[in-house]
């Protein structure tokens, strides 16, 4: 997996609703605790304010809660390392596009100021307790943890469920069958085969992923799906 740094991040064609998936290397409790939790590389992600004049993040932060600040946060890549995903589809089966992303971005400006959401972290433990262990019981609570997560606490939010949460209200295809509560930054990364792609210099112009049968050829915004 090819990470990139801010520099590399701010050279892409970014767009509105763009997430920006985060990997801290310095010493961090709630990060290494949620990368074990979650079985991933990915411990933060946040939502990519692209079309005013600068650059800037909409995010839930652990001391902070949601916050809106410049994407330049993240600049040390000694410290961060980063990655760029967007979504491919509605629920509703049409491409998603910049006015979406502009919604989504508009939708989470809303909830600046509430509260992160610690509580709703504890469902990343019976992930990793079934990922160790493969017990029956284990199983069965993480199936029920990705349909309905009982620690979530309203009106407060981490990362990943924010992020997958503004998507849903405006319609868009992300982390299906999956709760936005009990959602991780890897869940989205994961995603890759069904919702997401990664936008890379290599392929800002060019973008090929494969979602179930079908071979889906992203070129200059113009979505072309053929059959293998």
């Amino acid at each position: 997996m090819k990470t990139m740094s801010l520099k590399e991040v701010l050279e892409l064609n970014l767009q509105d609703g763009d997430a920006l998936l985060v990997h801290t290397k310095k010493f961090s409790i709630p990060s290494i605790l949620i990368r074990i939790g979650t079985q991933g590389y990915w411990n933060h992600i946040a939502l990519i304010s692209a079309s005013g004049d600068a650059i800037t993040v909409v995010e839930a932060e652990t001391r902070l809660g949601i916050i809106e600040r410049p994407i330049s946060f993240y600049e040390d890549a000694k410290v961060f390392d980063l990655l760029v995903m967007r979504p491919i589809y509605m629920q509703d089966g049409r491409k998603y596009n910049r006015a979406t992303g502009h919604r989504v971005i508009i939708s989470a400006r809303k909830n600046i100021g509430q509260k992160y959401d610690f509580t709703a972290l504890f469902a990343f433990t019976i992930e990793f307790i079934e990922d160790v262990t493969h017990k029956w019981w284990a199983k069965v609570g993480e199936w029920l943890f990705k349909k309905y997560n009982p620690f979530q606490l309203k009106s407060r939010w981490f990362c990943s469920e924010y992020t997958v949460a503004k998507y849903r209200e405006c319609g868009v295809a992300v982390c299906n069958g999956i709760t936005p509560a009990s959602a991780s930054p890897n869940d989205i990364y994961r995603d890759i085969n069904n919702g997401m792609m990664i936008i890379s210099n290599e392929t800002s112009n060019e973008l090929i992923v494969y979602n179930n049968a079908r071979k889906i050829l992203l070129v200059k915004d113009v979505l072309l799906v053929n059959r293998r």
